[in-house]
């Protein structure tokens, strides 16, 4: 028996295809500092004012405030702040809403000073860079109820992040 001689052109063919795509870059990866005041508010009820025995009224009285920690030397936010740190490789935009306890909503209401804050991406900046964080303050208004003493809760913050 004569063994026959297989040559590259007698054997079966399996295509093999390639494609070229550019390279996605890496996941995006989102992580944020969030730092905040002690949030405990104080309110003062409205002075009435001076006793005046001439006129027979008030004077030099005032409405009630409110009022909250001052920001500390060392560092210590004012405790009605929030602050956000970005070291995303994304831009974000975060907003806070405060809600109140559901008893407290006819005389206590309160909301930030501004409605987001927009944090750039931390790609390519320090870790300490001041351009990836701002801060945000909560204002609270209206009259807390006499009962409603030793920092009872008077709401929450909800911290949205897009």
């Amino acid at each position: 028996d004569s063994a026959k001689q297989v040559t590259p052109t007698d054997l079966p063919t399996i295509p093999v295809t390639g494609s070229y795509q550019e390279s996605a870059g890496g996941e995006t990866v989102y992580s944020l500092d969030i730092a905040w005041g002690d949030m405990n508010f104080v309110y003062t009820k409205e002075n009435v004012g001076t006793w005046d025995p001439n006129t027979h009224t008030y004077t030099g009285g005032g409405n009630g405030t409110w009022s909250y920690t001052p920001a500390g030397a060392n560092g210590e936010l004012a405790g009605n702040v929030i602050q956000v740190t970005n070291h995303s490789n994304v831009a974000v935009t975060c907003s806070m809403d405060f809600a109140v306890d559901k008893e407290l909503e006819t005389v206590v209401g309160g909301g930030f000073n501004k409605s987001s804050i927009n944090l750039s991406s931390a790609e390519g900046k320090g870790v300490n860079d001041e351009s990836l964080s701002d801060y945000m303050e909560l204002n609270i208004r209206g009259e807390l109820p006499e009962d409603h003493l030793n920092y009872a809760s008077i709401g929450y913050v909800r911290l949205t992040v897009q």
